[in-house]
């Protein structure tokens, strides 16, 4: 007796607990369907955010090894010419200390 007692416990207990169940997967279903559309529309715009900020970090690696570059260019061909630089700056401060004291000649 009490087997049966058990056994129609468990089948009241199956017939309040089985509805719920099947709310619970219908709602989430719903849900599912219902948030789907955003998550494809936010899952599209991150990858286009990211390809985009991809190419951003290409162009400005890209231009920062080309800077670099031409700084280097530079610096090889401007070492040599240092000494020119330093000798017409003691030619300029030179004229400037002892040359004329600016005053414009008179015109005739």
């Amino acid at each position: 007796m009490l087997e049966l007692l058990v056994g129609l416990a468990i089948a009241v207990g199956l017939l309040v607990l089985l509805p719920i169940l099947l709310l619970k997967l219908v709602f989430g279903v719903l849900a599912f369907a219902l948030w789907l559309p955003f998550k494809l529309i936010g899952l599209a715009f991150g990858l286009v955010w990211n390809l985009l900020a991809g190419i951003v970090k290409l162009a400005f690696s890209i231009f920062g090894v080309l800077a670099l570059a031409v700084l280097a260019v530079l610096a090889l061909v401007m070492i040599p010419l240092l000494p020119f630089l330093f000798v017409g700056a003691l030619v300029w401060a030179a004229v400037k200390l002892f040359g004329s004291s600016g005053a414009a000649p008179a015109a005739a």
